[in-house]
């Protein structure tokens, strides 16, 4: 019998004799069958123990006991996600009770704030009230400040008012003065004519037209010019106005009247007078650097002319010298363009509007400085009738001139040494910046032109009737001029008085058959033109 037959026996054995009692085992099958389902149960106890212990170490501690199954790593993740669910919402909760905390005490801070707002408004209320007081009280004070000012201003513009026409009138009676004593006189002569010719002298000197200078003795033409020059050199000096022409004056080393060019005016440089030796003491090493220094200094244009012959006039000195007389007609263009800027800047805008009127001196400066103002009722269509002059020959320059920029003469009036009214800030600058001689280059060129013309003119001579009848049986008599040489070179040098009528004869007579007809008391030339 093996051990199962065997313990089956011993089973049967044990039921039989066990009686009613089941707790009593006689056998250890019944043993054995008793312990079994303990151990068992002991086993799967152990085993769920093993597995949660597993279970609660990888979920603690994943890295150092790491899942076995997917089973434990579902309830690992599953527990993760709880875990931070659960953490996350008592960080949450946490938040929320800080944010809440915050939030009631913002409350409170906005509830302080709001109080503070209301008693800000309340003070901010309180300064603008003060302050719109104080803006108007401020300007009613101010407003009584700029009357006062105005008024102030008033008294002062009208006082300095006062003293500039103090001033002004003081420098028109110097200037006036002046003339006075130098004699500036107008003179109405009668003509061969019948009309009433003006003249003007200064110093007993008759003051021409610079046209009409070449009949002139130099010597009496250098004297006015010099008496005049010293008028206007004083008369600018007290007007306090810069002339365009710088005029040098007589004084040591320096005997005689000089003029400069605009363009050499107001440099600063002293200047020996015109044909004298340099006062420099310092000796130039060199021709050459003597010629440098020389050079660089500005040369002045003489207000004399002549020489030492005192019947000599200014037509026979222009063919003696015609290179002087040329720098003698640019000097007292200079002086006539001085005096005629000289009037415009005060005002005085009749007889400058040409270089013909220009060149009429001696009326210029009597105007300026003698004679009495015209009337307001005749000075205003004399300056319009200016003014339609110059834009009608100045072009659209003078054609947005303003009306009330018209100056009203007033000698003295335009200066620049005067605050009140410096001169090229006022209205009187228009005169002469839009004056249609704006060089004296203007001035000179047609006096050079007119004064060379007259000369020319001046050797033909008005022959009469009798004077073609006598010596007429002596015209067949040629008289020759005896020249060097009369090898053909020079045969124009000589000139024959048969030359001469025959001329006449077929140039301004005509031929024999028109009798006396047009141009028999015609002009003839009757001397030679000298070559300068």
């Amino acid at each position: 019998m093996d051990a199962d037959g065997q313990d089956e026996k011993y089973v049967l054995l044990c039921k039989k004799h066990s009686g009613p009692a089941e707790s009593e085992v006689l056998c250890t099958a019944c043993v054995h069958d008793l312990i079994n389902p303990l151990r068992l149960e002991l086993a799967r106890i152990l085993l769920d123990k093993e597995s949660l212990e597993k279970r609660v170490n990888h979920v603690l501690e994943p890295d150092l006991h790491p899942a076995t199954d997917d089973e434990n790593n579902e309830l690992a993740t599953a527990y993760k996600e709880k875990y931070l669910a659960k953490v996350q919402m008592e960080q949450a909760m946490i938040e929320e009770e800080e944010v809440e905390q915050r939030l009631g005490e913002k409350e409170q801070e906005l509830d302080s704030l709001r109080v503070e707002l209301e008693k800000q408004k309340a003070v901010f209320a309180q300064r603008k009230a003060r302050l719109d007081q104080a803006k108007q009280a401020q300007l009613v004070a101010r407003q009584e400040q700029l009357s006062k000012g105005r008024q102030q201003q008033e008294k002062d513009k009208a006082r300095n008012d006062m003293l500039h026409n103090r001033s002004v009138d003081a420098r028109a009676v110097l200037c006036r003065e002046t003339a006075s004593l130098l004699r500036l006189r107008q003179v109405k002569k009668k003509s061969k004519d019948g009309s009433i010719k003006e003249c003007y002298a200064i110093s007993g000197l008759w003051l021409p037209d610079l046209r009409d200078i070449n009949n002139m003795r130099c010597t009496e033409l250098t004297a006015v010019l010099g008496h005049t020059a010293f008028l206007v050199y004083l008369c600018s000096y007290f007007a306090g106005i810069q002339l365009p022409c710088e005029i040098t004056v007589p004084h040591k080393d320096y005997p005689l009247t000089t003029i400069f060019p605009p363009p050499q005016s107001w440099l600063g440089k002293e200047v020996p007078f015109p044909g004298s030796v340099s006062t420099v003491t310092s000796t130039p090493s060199s021709p050459a650097e003597s010629r440098s220094e020389s050079s660089n200094l500005p040369r002045p244009r003489p207000l004399f002319i002549g020489s030492d012959d005192t019947n000599e006039h200014v037509s026979q000195f222009a063919k003696k010298d015609p290179s002087a007389f040329g720098f003698f007609v640019e000097a007292i263009s200079c002086l006539a363009y001085n005096i005629a800027w000289f009037s415009r800047s005060q005002g005085f805008l009749q007889g400058t509007e040409t270089w013909g009127e220009v060149c009429n001196i001696g009326r210029i400066l009597y105007l300026m400085l003698i004679a009495p103002p015209a009337p307001a009722g005749v000075m205003a269509p004399m300056t319009q009738q200016d003014a339609r002059l110059r834009r009608s020959k100045g072009g659209s320059r003078s054609s947005n001139q303003d009306p009330s920029s018209l100056v009203v003469p007033r000698l003295g009036s335009g200066s620049h040494q005067s605050m009140h009214s410096l001169y090229w800030t006022e209205a009187q600058s228009n005169s002469t910046r839009q004056w249609r001689l704006s060089k004296f280059n203007m001035v000179a060129d047609p006096l050079k032109r007119h004064l060379l013309t007259e000369m020319n003119n001046a050797e033909w001579e008005l022959l009469g009737v009798d004077e073609w009848d006598d010596g007429g049986e002596r015209m067949d008599e040629a008289v020759f001029v005896k020249t060097r040489t009369l090898d053909g070179a020079a045969y124009d040098d000589a000139r024959s008085i048969m030359t001469t009528a025959t001329h006449l004869t077929n140039g301004l007579l005509g031929t024999g058959d028109e009798g006396k007809g047009k141009g028999k008391s015609g002009w003839t030339k009757v001397k030679s033109r000298e070559k300068p």
